[in-house]
């Protein structure tokens, strides 16, 4: 998802850069968008939290979990297990 969204926003900023230096655009504020975009703040204090994974989760949670909470260049998602943590990585699969 990261890398998708990397080359879709580079593909974006070239198509539009000329637009921007030129001042041909629209301001719209976020708060127009807020009903249909909700979006929620969270501090660097939380990020250990978010990413920890409860194992009684189901699988397909813990998977989305993951999916939503891996960033290249960051720690990865985690669970503890004995005290200790277990990182999981983009590429984690379910052995059936």
């Amino acid at each position: 998802m990261y890398e998708l969204t990397y080359q879709v926003s580079l593909e974006l900023f070239r198509e539009n850069i000329h637009r921007i230096l030129n001042g041909d655009y629209t301001r719209i504020p976020q708060s127009d968008y807020i009903e249909q975009r909700p979006s929620s703040l969270h501090y660097r204090s939380e990020v250990n939290q978010i990413k920890q994974i409860d194992l009684n989760w189901t699988i397909e949670k813990i998977s989305r979990h993951i999916r939503a909470t891996y960033m290249p260049g960051f720690e990865p998602p985690y669970a503890l297990l004995n005290g200790e943590k277990i990182f999981f990585c983009k590429e984690w699969k379910r052995k059936e």
